[in-house]
């Protein structure tokens, strides 16, 4: 059907200003996904791209027909936009991802929204729910997949994509409602649902839906299970990060100022940007594990460099970690020991790995650096002369590399220190 010049201008108005808004909420969402791969520059390109889109219906002569306007994307990006807002712990949206089928064959998919720090996997879709229920009785036309075929794939590629040693759970967010036949599919392959659930179809053709919620989401707590046994995430920690931990130059040594290049480099950054607060922002409400022999190296270098305000935090910080057996896994175990990859390194990214914990270190896959020093001002009588500790052996990246690890994330911390966490592919 074609509009008149006045209901054309009115659409196109309406349309404007909820493309403007959807930049403004966007906008607050930049600290989350203002990053390499956060997705913000993304979904202000497409938001800005249909709002070009509709302005140029304006300078049109002939008749602007209703489909037009209809087929713009934006209720689609306002779904999207909803959802980052409300999931929780958002840190991506719109990101590709690639997994294999059973037949070998390689898949590229988009995640719409990654929430609750990489733990929850959202597809959003902001069709009618008489046309999805139609489109999931024929199976799609012309080759389309419905949202029971698209949910599969994203179950199969979170299996293949980890996040410390977890798989992301699979929600899927139905803006505009859905059927209670589709809700029960879903339900059969352990997705969780959020949307208006129509009884059947000929409610969807006349009901107007509500807004989808997120009940319990954002509620990660961790719990014991009847047995006992912690279920909170294990972080397996290597000697840099212990050390990191209790080191003067992170509590505050930081101000004084260094002969040696290195540790004025690791200083300096440690001023810029703090190491504490993110650490132990990500090992709050974990399971805390060292290995034997991280923990004797780590008893060895405090022994001899350490200061009394260090080996005060170190007795504090043992108590909240637990001491395991080392056990190296099958694919650790494979590897041949030299002079980049030493028997200690082995043995501790081999038992975090047996155990599938996640493994926290000082040394950065991707260029390693030296680690902060032990260093506590109290026990020297001139703040610029540093103890040149024996540091413990830097995991250089050949032994990430050969232990097939993916690098789920990296966050540049203070002091130079960064974190990665480990996980099978």
């Amino acid at each position: 059907m074609e509009l008149s010049e006045e209901e054309k201008n009115e659409r196109v108005d309406q349309l404007l200003k909820k493309a403007d808004e959807l930049l403004g909420r966007v906008d607050d969402l930049k600290e989350q996904l203002d990053h390499s791969e956060g997705g913000y520059s993304k979904l202000i390109g497409k938001i800005e791209a249909e709002k070009s889109f509709v302005s140029s219906l304006l300078s049109k002569d002939t008749p602007v027909k209703e489909n037009s306007l209809r087929s713009t994307n934006l209720i689609h990006l306002e779904a999207l936009t909803y959802t980052a807002e409300n999931i929780g712990h958002v840190t991506r949206v719109m990101s590709p991802l690639k997994f294999l089928t059973q037949d070998q064959d390689k898949i590229n998919i988009v995640v719409d929204v990654i929430g609750q720090n990489g733990k929850v996997w959202v597809k959003v879709t902001a069709r009618n729910a008489e046309a999805l229920h139609r489109t999931w009785l024929d199976g799609g036309d012309y080759g389309d997949h419905d949202i029971v075929q698209q949910v599969q794939f994203y179950q199969l590629a979170s299996q293949q994509n980890p996040v410390g040693y977890t798989h992301p759970k699979v929600h899927v967010v139905f803006y505009n409602g859905v059927t209670q036949d589709i809700v029960d599919e879903l339900s059969e392959l352990g997705v969780t649902v959020h949307g208006h659930i129509f009884n059947d179809i000929d409610e969807a053709k006349t009901g107007r839906p509500t807004l989808p919620v997120f009940p319990g989401v954002d509620d990660q707590e961790e719990s014991t299970s009847e047995s006992g046994v912690s279920n909170k995430p294990l972080v397996n920690m290597d000697v840099t990060t212990l050390i990191a931990l209790v080191s003067e130059l992170s509590h505050g040594g930081c101000t004084f100022s260094f002969k040696e290049s290195y540790i004025e480099d690791l200083a300096k950054q440690e001023r810029k940007t703090p190491f504490l607060s993110p650490m132990e922002d990500f090992i709050k409400n974990k399971d805390l594990i060292v290995c034997k022999t991280a923990l004797r190296d780590f008893q060895n270098i405090l022994d001899t460099i350490a200061g009394p305000n260090e080996l005060a935090r170190a007795k504090r910080l043992l108590k909240r970690i637990r001491v395991v057996e080392d056990q190296l896994s099958a694919r650790s175990e494979t590897l041949t020991e030299s002079n980049r990859i030493k028997r200690n390194s082995k043995i501790t990214f081999g038992t975090g790995d047996a155990l599938g914990a996640i493994t926290t270190t000082g040394g950065r896959v991707s260029r390693p650096h030296p680690p902060i020093p032990c260093l506590d001002k109290k026990k020297q009588s001139n703040p610029e002369k540093v103890l040149n500790p024996q540091m413990p052996t830097h995991v250089p990246s050949l032994f990430a590399d050969s232990i097939h690890v993916e690098l789920a994330e990296e966050i540049r911390l203070g002091g130079g220190i960064g974190w990665i966490c480990l996980s099978r592919r």
